[in-house]
């Protein structure tokens, strides 16, 4: 994976001897010199892991391959006043 390719709301997916989480989509959060930040995507129905917080990761480019893109990217104070609380 370039850089210059992936922006914030990219879907990724961990390679598969990604320590714990092998194999997860990651929603791009922030790009880094070494790769990106990025949230998991819940292993049973894909929901994103945003009840009360975000599960983070921060793998090397190296560590996953793009899968896609996400249409809407939800901000915390949204999730704040979801049907979650």
């Amino acid at each position: 994976m370039e850089k210059e390719e992936l922006k914030k709301g990219d879907i990724v997916q961990l390679k598969p001897e990604y320590p714990n989480f092998g194999g997860m989509l990651v929603i791009v959060d922030e790009l880094k010199a070494f790769g990106i930040q990025g949230y998991l995507m819940h292993f049973e129905d894909f929901t994103a892991t945003r009840y009360k917080g975000r599960a983070f990761v921060h793998p090397k480019f190296e560590d996953f391959e793009y899968c896609g893109r996400v249409e809407w990217i939800y901000e915390d104070k949204e999730v704040e006043n979801s049907w979650f609380d």
